[in-house]
């Protein structure tokens, strides 16, 4: 082998020890990115599921929060249907009542609700024809020395009560209006009675 012959060998088994560290040196860096990724992919899953979890949690008590006000809801909702129905009924049983019970409670109205005691009674047209002219005596008797009270020609629509007219003004004692005045003031007891 000549000179120039083992110089060669030597510069080709350098450049072979220098690609082999090269290729190591590659490897591992191939490997430590490799690593680095894998690691970096493992973090990134797992706050993807974190926040995956998280907001699965707070979208469950948000519409848990909502179902449990929706209910609520319906629940007052369905009170205050009940109550509504008790004052529904109280109407139902006012306008029951006997003709002495209805006589001497359209008098008492009458008799309250008269300003100037000279005003004309309007009555349901039943009532104007059934206890009329009785409500009118027993009210002008409360009223004693301003009783001037008179039977009105024509009639209401309302369920029962009386309405007092004098001229332009009108004071409604119906028991619609009664009952609707009374609703708020009453509410809360009706509400103790019915869910005790």
């Amino acid at each position: 082998m000549t000179g120039i012959d083992k110089i060669c060998e030597r510069i080709s088994l350098q450049a072979d020890e220098v690609c082999r560290e090269i290729l190591s040196r590659a490897e591992e860096e191939v490997q430590a990115v490799r690593a680095e990724c894998s690691r970096t992919a493992a973090e990134e899953s797992e706050a993807i599921v974190t926040r995956g979890k998280a907001q699965a949690t707070e979208r469950e008590a948000r519409l848990s929060g909502v179902a449990e006000l929706e209910a609520k809801k319906l629940h007052l909702k369905t009170k205050q249907s009940m109550i509504d129905a008790a004052f529904e009924e109280a109407l139902s049983m006012l306008c029951a009542f006997s003709d002495e019970r209805r006589t001497a409670l359209l008098a008492s109205l009458a008799a309250n609700g008269a300003v100037s005691g000279a005003e004309r009674v309007i009555f349901t047209k039943a009532d104007r024809d059934t206890v009329g002219a009785a409500v009118i005596s027993e009210a002008n008797k409360k009223l004693g020395a301003r009783g001037k009270l008179t039977l009105a020609e024509e009639t209401t629509e309302a369920k029962g009560g009386v309405i007092l007219a004098e001229g332009n003004l009108e004071i409604n004692c119906t028991f619609e209006t009664i009952l609707r005045q009374m609703h708020d003031d009453l509410s809360g007891e009706v509400a103790e009675i019915l869910f005790q």
